[in-house]
C-alpha cells in the first residue's frame, strides 16, 4: 500500500484559513500532511496551530522561489517513489471519503478538485 500525503501549501495571507484544512485533515486516518510554508516564518505557523497538531505535520519553510510548482516538486522529494500526493490549499476542507481512493500509478499527485 502506498503512503498518503498531503501537500499543503500556506503563505502570510492564509495563515488564518489553516486551522479549517488541519481540522479537516485529522480526521482522517493514515494520511500524513506536509505544510509548505512558503516564505513564511515557521514561529508565526506554530503560533496558529496546536504542539498536538504540530507533532502529526512535516513543516517545510522555503523561501526559495514564488513558483508553487517548484516548491511543491521539491517537497515530493522528500518521499518515496511509490507515495501518493494529495494537493489543498490552505482553508480546503474535505471528507473523509475523498482520500479513500489511490491511483496504482506511481508519482501521482491529486489536487483538491479532482477529489
Amino acid at each position: 500500500m502506498s503512503e498518503k500525503v498531503v501537500l499543503l501549501p500556506v503563505n502570510n495571507n492564509r495563515l488564518d484559513d489553516l486551522k479549517f484544512s488541519i481540522w479537516s485533515l485529522s480526521h482522517i486516518k493514515d494520511i500524513k500532511i506536509c505544510l509548505i510554508c512558503h516564505k513564511l516564518d515557521l514561529s508565526h505557523v506554530k503560533k496558529t496551530l496546536t504542539e498536538d497538531q504540530l507533532t502529526k505535520i512535516d513543516l517545510i519553510s522555503d523561501f526559495s522561489s514564488t513558483n508553487l510548482s517548484e516548491l511543491l516538486n521539491k517537497a515530493q522529494k522528500k518521499y518515496s517513489e511509490s507515495t501518493v500526493f494529495y494537493r489543498l490549499d490552505s482553508g480546503d476542507i474535505v471528507h473523509v471519503k475523498k482520500f479513500e481512493y489511490a491511483p496504482s500509478s506511481k508519482k501521482s499527485l491529486l489536487v483538491h478538485t479532482s477529489l
